[in-house]
């Protein structure tokens, strides 16, 4: 990484050599939305407000818990904001990080545009190092293409928690009058070392207390930091393609009339769209110790290799979809839709001979390979309706054959403008699902955990209401979600389906205050779930950014720069939270010991000069002036107190 710094440094001094460039430029960008229709305009983040907040974890959930370490898995604290099970339970976990294409930022510029982004902190023992670069650039007015790529090591504060990833995003965008695309091709590479967390929690205690790197972990490795070697580790590898093709057929299915001023062309949009999606993910977990699990109690069997585990699972989806459309001049939008999906799961676990047998749903098989293909065909449809000003949604599939055969959802919102001049905006959504749980819920084999299950489709009701103000920057969300026949891991790990009602009640704040040159952006969230030992959620979720901002010139250069000190400040109250089950890479349910109920403070110094952004921040200031009583996941603390560094420079070919 100390390489990739000197490059840095040598590639801003070049810059620095040609000059500041015209920042009148013109840029836009915007993400796509998940009916492929509509653009969701998201600005290039060049703001000093939020530079500090590097962590895309902290970007996306303002409540969250994690094993500690930056990279590691991650779950939200509020239930508004978990992902969707989706088919590999596990890739949820590391969402964040993962570069997909509903996070791909396509751009139209009109000169090069580049963005480099790097983060130091910690010292050589626990090190942490971030390298981002951004590109893209125009080839012509309607064709883009662009490239992101994110390097991070991160060493971890407690033993045996190193975190590798290296991410790698090409996108393309293209806007002509009969064929559009949009093209987004994602790499995700993951080396995640565990420690199974520290031994006993009372070492936290004053009597006991030692620095985070002699603190005795469940599972061990050789070495020290920062060349210490885990016994157990986790690899996950994941390639995601999306490819959106947009056909507009309406001057060959319509025709012209030469003397009139309004064509049918001009009425009306008739096309076609063929949206091809491939994933494949390869989950690898390797356990040079498994008797040191088996005595922890992360599990109560080894069924192939008591000395050593040699676990992977691979998944491949390939998914093609074709829609037709019509949208008239007043943008209401019909759809309908036939999805062809081909997925493949195999497993695969070693032992030392390759010659035990075992017995897999009652077919006697040699160690150990098993796949499974599965085929879905699928019938979708939506609408876009405009109402004097008043925006509907509607959007529904239904599963006609397959694993997924009977699966179907039903989704639609509705925006009201509120007031003369619409600066505050009503929102209300419905959302119903009947889904069979996904195949990794029924059926799943490794060297510690094996299941083959039945269970029944689970069903789903969400209603929301929202309203927000933008000119008061104030934003509320009520939320209520009904959960019948829900699937979680129970306490020993492995998944269990209960049919009972689940209800989650969810009350959502968001409100900045400004006052001269302070600014305090405060997120609040309110949560009751009538069975807690089902469904872990604090009461009370709260995040605070205040600082103070001040613009500086100097009358004798006629230069200046813009400074913001602040603090942000992160807090949930007491609740059974959940332990991490490290061979199958996902959070479990446990009734042990509350979590939460401790403020995390961090203080921060941002910079901007022209197009350089800088900051200067200590994590976890308060640490060592409350008790140490800082866990989010059971048995795993958050880190200590660190000073981190980061500089951000944007500029234009």
């Amino acid at each position: 990484m100390n390489k990739n710094l000197v490059l840095i440094i040598l590639l801003f001094n070049s810059i620095l050599a040609t000059g500041q460039v015209d920042s009148t430029q013109s840029i836009s960008s915007w993400m796509m939305s998940g009916d492929f229709f509509s653009k969701k305009t998201i600005n290039i983040d060049t703001a000093i407000e939020s530079f500090q907040v590097y962590n895309p974890v902290y970007r996306l959930y303002f409540s969250h818990a994690s094993l500690g370490n930056y990279g590691s898995p991650v779950i939200s604290n509020t239930f508004a904001e978990r992902q969707p099970s989706g088919d590999l339970f596990f890739l949820n976990y590391y969402y964040p990080y993962l570069y997909t294409w509903d996070k791909t930022l396509y751009v139209n510029t009109k000169r090069h545009f580049t963005k480099l982004l790097f983060i130091d902190g910690g010292s050589s023992a626990d090190k942490e190092e971030s390298l981002e670069v951004f590109h893209t650039q125009n080839i012509n007015p309607d064709l883009n293409f662009g490239l992101r790529y994110n390097t991070v090591s991160s060493l971890g504060q407690y033993r045996f928690q190193r975190m590798k990833r290296n991410s790698f995003s090409f996108f393309s965008s293209y806007d002509g009058d009969f064929y559009k695309y949009n093209l987004s091709v994602n790499t995700n590479n993951f080396i995640i070392n565990h420690n199974g967390g520290i031994a006993n929690d009372t070492l936290l205690l004053p009597k006991y207390y030692q620095s985070p790197e002699n603190l005795l972990t469940i599972y061990s490795g050789k070495g020290s930091p920062p060349r210490e070697q885990a016994d157990v580790m986790d690899s996950v590898k994941n390639i995601n393609l999306i490819l959106v093709n947009n056909f507009n057929l309406s001057s060959f299915l319509t025709r012209k009339d030469t003397l009139s001023a309004d064509s049918l062309p001009g009425k009306t949009n008739i096309g076609l769209m063929l949206i091809t999606n491939f994933e494949s993910t390869r989950k690898s977990f390797i356990d040079l110790a498994p008797q040191t699990g088996l005595l922890a109690g992360f599990y109560d069997s080894i069924y192939f290799n008591s000395n050593k585990t040699f676990d992977s699972l691979s998944y491949r989806k390939l998914d093609n979809n074709l829609r037709f459309y019509i949208t008239d001049k007043f943008k209401n939008t019909a759809y309908a839709g036939m999805a062809v999906e081909f997925i493949k799961y195999a497993f695969t676990s070693r032992d030392d001979s390759y010659k035990i047998p075992y017995d897999l749903d009652g077919k006697s098989e040699t160690p150990f390979y098993y796949k499974n293909h599965e085929s879905n065909l699928k019938f979708n449809s939506g609408a876009f309706i405009n109402l004097k000003n008043i925006q509907l949604n509607l959007y529904g599939f239904l599963y006609l054959a397959g694993y997924k055969e009977g699966n179907y959802l039903i989704d639609s919102d509705i925006d009201l403008p509120v007031g003369k001049n619409s600066n505050a905006m009503l929102s209300a959504g419905f959302n119903y699902s009947s889904e069979r749980p996904a195949y990794l819920y029924q059926h799943y084999y490794s060297n510690y955990f094996n299941w083959s299950n039945n269970f029944k489709p689970g069903k789903k009701l969400r209603l929301s209401l929202k309203y927000s103000h933008s000119p008061k920057k104030f934003e509320s969300e009520l939320n209520y979600s009904l959960l019948y026949n829900h699937v979680f891991f129970d306490t020993t790990g492995l998944p269990e389906q209960q049919n009972k009602n689940i209800s989650v009640f969810e009350l959502r704040f968001f409100k900045n205050f400004y006052f001269w040159k302070f600014s305090s952006l405060n997120k609040f969230a309110l949560q009751f779930v009538n069975d807690e030992t089902l469904l872990g959620l604090p009461n009370l979720c709260f995040s605070n950014s205040t600082f103070f901002k001040h613009h500086f010139h100097f009358n004798l250069t006629n230069g200046g720069f813009t400074a913001l000190l602040g603090f942000d400040l992160f807090y949930e109250t007491k609740y059974y939270g959940y332990a991490y089950m490290p061979p199958i890479s996902s959070f479990v349910r446990q009734v042990e010991k509350k979590t939460g109920g401790y403020p995390y403070v961090d203080i921060f110094l941002n910079i901007k000069l022209k197009r350089v952004l800088f900051f200067l921040k200590f994590d976890h200031v308060n640490s060592g002036l409350l008790d140490r009583n800082y866990f989010s996941i059971l048995h795993y603390p958050r880190y200590e107190r660190v000073f981190k560094a980061g500089i951000s420079w944007n500029f234009y070919d």
